[in-house]
């Protein structure tokens, strides 16, 4: 005798050890499809699988809205939901998530171990959010829609540029402790900064194209962009 479906992983045990003939169940005040499907969801959120690709998401949707509130924007947090299920979905796409879980196991190891990259890797955390709020400062007084998101690239890219790499110098560090190359990670840092480049020259050219120094800083830019990632491919090639 049980007392319902959380207790009826010892049936395999008792089947295996006496001869069964008749199972009866007798569900009680109580649905037996609500009570299998209440252990069979329990069951798995409580794989960190299935907790990750579920609970993780909803979670940071809760807090990107209770942010926006925080700020008296509510109806800004429709559109920051609708950005990040965007970027959730394209990471899935593109098994952008198996990265991320690379990078946060990288930054597990480094606080365990004590190793140099956890610096680096806690200073990108830092430009990060420096990035995030100088641009979304700068943004926040235009009400031109394309302008306001322009500006806050402008202004926040450098930042995140940054970030990026002390992430990949933070990588570099890691590989060397663990006697593997770390060509490619300085390959990504010189390749993470010409893309900045690109962007912050494409962002300064829209907020304001008429002006015809914006034509020539966006052209500088991209020569600098390529330039940069040239060396990076050339210290790759002599690694």
């Amino acid at each position: 005798i049980t007392d319902g479906s959380e207790d009826e992983f010892v049936m395999p045990l008792v089947y295996s050890r006496f001869k069964v003939d008749l199972l009866h169940r007798v569900v009680v005040k109580q649905s037996k499809t609500l009570e299998s499907t209440y252990f069979l969801l329990r069951r798995m959120f409580n794989e960190p699988k299935v907790a990750r690709v579920t609970l993780a998401p909803i979670g940071i949707i809760f807090l990107v809205y209770s942010f926006f509130l925080l700020i008296q924007h509510p109806e800004w947090g429709i559109g920051g939901i609708i950005l990040f299920l965007g970027i959730y979905f394209i990471g899935k796409a593109y098994g952008l998530d198996k990265s991320l879980q690379g990078f946060l196991e990288g930054v597990r190891k480094s606080v365990s171990e004590g190793r140099l990259s956890f610096v680096f890797y806690l200073g990108a955390g830092v430009l990060m959010l420096i990035g995030f709020a100088v641009g979304f400062n700068a943004s926040i007084a235009h009400t031109v829609p394309h302008i306001a998101v322009a500006t806050f690239i402008f202004y926040s890219i450098s930042w995140i540029t940054l970030s990026a790499v002390a992430i990949a110098i933070a990588r570099a560090i890691d590989a060397f402790s663990e006697g593997r190359k770390v060509g490619r990670y300085f390959t990504s840092a010189f390749i993470t900064i010409s893309i900045g480049l690109i962007i912050w020259g494409t962002a300064g050219y829209i907020i304001n194209p008429e002006i015809k120094e914006s034509i020539y800083r966006f052209a500088t830019t991209v020569f600098a962009a390529l330039f940069v990632s040239a060396i990076g491919l050339l210290f790759t090639k002599k690694k």
